[in-house]
């Protein structure tokens, strides 16, 4: 007789061997962080061999996933709070601050490759 085991879900963050740093930004884009601005934070991430948490009003989310920072519900003014683990932290928190300087401007005005390639897909459909 075959016994059915619940094994409660393991969370997706795992921390990663390395370095560790951790700093807190507030949300400065009008329209807080929804699509435009957690996909381009999620991609800038990608990059990186380190793992992210984020955390605004003591709920976490992981900086890998575009759905996890937008169940954040961070509107403009929110505090986040990033923890990030591994080989290239330091890298990945600078990449971070980057984005929050500009205003995650490059999710709204992308670079001239990606906008040609934009135009493009949409002049042909």
């Amino acid at each position: 007789m075959d016994t059915m085991v619940y094994e409660k879900p393991q969370s997706r963050w795992k921390p990663s061997p390395g370095e560790m740093v951790r700093r807190a930004f507030v949300v400065n884009v009008q329209h807080g962080l929804h699509a435009r601005p957690c996909a381009l934070l999620v991609k800038t991430l990608q990059r990186f061999r380190a793992t992210v948490e984020v955390e605004a009003d003591n709920v976490q989310a992981s900086g890998q996933s575009i759905m996890d920072l937008m169940a954040l519900a961070a509107g403009c003014g929110t505090r986040l709070t990033f923890t990030i683990r591994g080989q290239d932290a330091p890298q990945a928190m600078a990449a971070v601050q980057h984005l929050f300087a500009t205003h995650f401007a490059e999710a709204y005005h992308p670079p001239p490759h990606e906008a040609k390639a934009l135009s493009s897909y949409e002049s042909d459909h």
